[in-house]
């Protein structure tokens, strides 16, 4: 049997997705709140695609008639672009918001920093609208391989769209080995 305290110990549930991903904490709060982070970011990224849309006149494009029809998305469709850019923006910034410190660290004066899971997800989230701020004018074929996937979810070509745009994010938004 095991003492206590290594039952205790704390297991990660997520595997790293690089050789200094060790923030196991946050990659499973990132993880078991990514349903929220896809809504926001779907939402985001059909919004952009539909105001395209209007802004050049397109009446009858297929992607924008099925993307006012159906206005729930599986999100399963999108885990693995998520998941992806989960872990470029923890190789990317995490280090420097943290300071190379982990997110609870005491001081000697048994004050706390204070950065929350709650702040570094909205530190997360507003990287990814940002992102989507730059695809507009930079990659405006990521907003429309975002939303090929999400109107062809769980189909062959679907999934042939969900492929491309993970090379494709996986192309801009290298993550390190």
């Amino acid at each position: 049997m095991l003492p206590i305290a290594l039952n205790m110990a704390y297991r990660p549930r997520s595997r790293p997705n690089f050789a200094i991903d060790t923030q196991h904490d946050l990659r499973d709060v990132m993880q078991d709140r990514r349903l929220d982070t896809i809504a926001g970011w779907s939402g985001a990224v059909c919004a952009a695609y539909l105001e395209a849309t209007v802004i050049l006149g397109i009446a009858n494009d297929p992607i924008a008639l099925c993307l006012t029809d159906d206005a729930l998305v599986d999100a399963r469709t999108l885990w693995v672009a998520h998941d992806h850019m989960a872990a470029h923006w923890r190789s990317a910034f995490l280090t420097v918001i943290l300071g190379s410190k982990p997110a609870f660290v005491g001081h000697d004066d048994d004050s706390w920093l204070n950065i929350s899971y709650t702040g570094l997800l909205f530190a997360y989230r507003q990287f990814l609208l940002s992102e989507l701020a730059l695809w507009r004018t930079d990659a405006p074929i990521l907003i429309r391989l975002f939303c090929k996937a999400i109107v062809g979810e769980h189909t062959p070509s679907g999934r042939l769209d969900e492929a491309a745009l993970f090379d494709a994010l996986r192309l801009r938004y290298p993550i390190p080995a």
